[in-house]
């Protein structure tokens, strides 16, 4: 799909299809933007239909796949008040459809050309999106990375280790608890680390962030081993945050539709820059954690231990 590709006609059924979702969703329905996003993005993937397939170009971003067509509609939908937003809590709000909006997904559907969107497929995509659970959406998400997500790398990195050592350390750091199991649970962090590390990118443009994941990796396993070192546990944390915003600057790079083709300049130009600022955090911690660490003892951790083994199996080979 190229830059100039893209037409008025599929800016239209683009706007109908997030119309219609709201109205399959039913009129109670409250749904954030990022949810429409996914959603949009498993449509273009899955449906048979062209049309469909073309209604919005995505790259991957900080939460997934991401359109900013689909964001401009969605602007557009809200202005002209076919949606309106609705305030959940102090700092949230998800969109939900007006009576203008359920009239003007009627009107845009009676305007449709049923030879390029048939009845079967508006069928097909009522399925499609009542399979998309609301009130269980992090399961949604986690399939579309499952079976989309470019690096395998980011599954296990968001789904397994970001999540098990927040839990960690709010119950750890926020709580003051102790863990009745400590040693399971940081040889669990550990080889969610390592197997991170196994499935780093290969591409060259993601060796700096390697290096520094490398590094962060090591660092926090020598954190680990003093646990009472609640401020580098809070610290760890936020470089781990800060590591998966940095590295999906670098994804869209690599993962994006022909539509963003003339941004990956500039893309590149900004995740070289926050691999530099990364960098010089981890160099930071990994001083500050070094100067008072001391072994506790000569065991190896789970993660040194799977990284010499693999390096031994490398070698044989």
């Amino acid at each position: 799909m190229g830059s100039m590709d893209y037409s008025p006609g599929q800016y239209r059924i683009l706007k109908f299809l997030i119309l219609k979702i709201f109205n399959i969703k039913g009129k109670r329905a409250k749904i954030s933007k990022r949810a429409v996003h996914k959603i949009i993005f498993k449509i273009t993937q899955e449906a048979t239909n062209e049309n469909f397939k073309k209604a919005a170009p995505f790259y991957w971003y900080k939460y997934g796949p991401f359109s900013e067509l689909v964001e401009t509609a969605l602007d557009d939908l809200l202005l002209s008040e076919a949606l309106t937003e609705v305030r959940v809590s102090e700092d949230a709000t998800l969109l939900a459809l007006t009576d203008m909006g359920k009239e003007l997904c009627i009107k845009m559907y009676e305007e449709l050309d049923m030879d390029v969107i048939p009845e079967s497929e508006i069928k097909i995509l009522k399925n499609m999106v009542r399979k998309a659970n609301l009130f269980k959406f992090d399961k949604y998400v986690k399939e579309i990375y499952d079976n989309y997500a470019p690096y395998r790398f980011m599954n296990i990195y968001k789904f397994g280790f970001l999540p098990t050592f927040e839990k960690y350390v709010h119950r750890r750091v926020v709580e003051g608890q102790s863990s009745l199991f400590p040693k399971q649970e940081i040889e669990e962090i550990e080889y969610l680390l390592y197997e991170c590390e196994a499935n780093l990118p290969k591409d060259r443009l993601f060796k700096s962030f390697n290096e520094s994941f490398s590094n962060y990796a090591t660092t926090l396993s020598r954190c680990l081993e003093a646990e009472k070192s609640y401020e580098n546990l809070s610290i760890a944390l936020e470089l781990a945050k800060d590591i998966w915003l940095t590295f999906a600057g670098g994804v869209r790079i690599f993962a994006h539709d022909e539509y963003y083709k003339n941004k990956i300049v500039y893309w590149r130009e900004q995740f070289l820059i926050d691999c530099l600022s990364l960098n010089q955090k981890i160099r930071k911690f990994s001083d500050m954690v070094m100067k008072n660490w001391k072994p506790q003892s000569l065991k190896v951790s789970e993660r040194e231990k799977k990284i010499l083994s693999a390096a031994l199996i490398d070698y044989a080979l």
